[in-house]
Parts: structure tokens; sequence; C-alpha cells
């Protein structure tokens, strides 16, 4: 975990600039349990009038990676798919998630972890979700928890950080 703390604290350094390659690194690349929602919070909570700004770096560099994510898993998970499962089933897992896609898209990209976003970013991409839709699901659902996470941080951080002070470890 100390490792974590080290990454956490090298983007915390560049604000709102250091949100969105971390964003696309816990996105796309490897998972940072709760790294980038610690941030949106530190930061929001230490220039609130940036608190937008924060929140929408956070999710443009989450959707980044989650598009880079989605053409890897498009580009080789479709052949993969068909050839473990057959085509009809494939055929058939595809149009089950797209019936469904845009919900459960917003739906994991609202909830913080241990919901498995990139199980649902790689379900997309195998089975060739519309790029268009599932760009706007991301938005949705990274805007709200991004936005919320630093609301939350705005107004009551300060009374948080006091409470967690007085009822930490004794």
């Amino acid at each position: 975990m100390g490792w974590m703390i080290s990454v956490r604290d090298l983007f915390l350094g560049y604000g709102a600039l250091g949100l969105i390659p971390l964003a696309f690194i816990d996105a796309g690349l490897l998972p940072l349990p709760e790294a980038l929602d610690a941030l949106v919070i530190i930061l929001s909570m230490r220039t609130h009038s940036h608190m937008l700004v924060y929140a929408l770096a956070a999710t443009l560099g989450s959707v980044l990676g989650c598009v880079f994510l989605y053409y890897i898993a498009a580009r080789g998970g479709h052949a993969f798919l068909e050839r473990k499962i057959g085509k009809r089933s494939a055929d058939r897992v595809r149009a089950q998630f797209e019936k469904y896609e845009f919900i459960s898209l917003v739906a994991a990209a609202l909830l913080p972890p241990p919901m498995p976003l990139k199980a649902f970013v790689l379900a997309a991409g195998v089975v060739e979700v519309n790029v268009v839709k599932f760009i706007a699901a991301l938005v949705l659902g990274r805007a709200i928890r991004y936005i919320a996470a630093g609301y939350l941080a705005v107004v009551y951080g300060g009374r948080i950080l006091v409470l967690l002070e007085t009822q930490g470890p004794r």
C-alpha cells in the first residue's frame, strides 16, 4: 500500500493535470483502488472553487483509459469469445449486452470499488458496443461520481477530517 500512497502523492502535486494520467492508468492499465477518488476529494477540499475542474479532469482521464481498454478488447476479444463459446452464443451475448448496455455501463461507472468497471469495459469491447454510446455512458456515470465526491468533500470535508482525527486508531 505504501507505493500507492507514493503514486497518489506524486500526482497530487500536479492538481487537475495530475488527475488525467492517474485516471487513465487506473481505468486502462493498472487498478489503483480509491486513489483517484481520494485525490478528487483532497484537491476539492483544498481548493473548493476548482472542484468541478478536478471532477471533470478525473472523468476525462477515466473515460480515455476505458476507451483504450475497450479498443484492446475489441481488437482481440471477439475472436477469442467466438472460439470459446461459438459464433451463435457470442452473438447472443452481444445482443443481451447491447439491450442493457447503456444503463449497465452508467451503473458500473457510478459505483466505487469493488465494482468491476474493467469487466464491463472489456465486455463492451468484446461485444463491440457502439463506441458513442459507450463513451456517453461512461462520461455520465463518471461525471456524476466525481462531481458528487468533490461536492461532498467541499461540504463535509473539514468535519470528516476532524471526525477521523478524533475517532482514529487509539
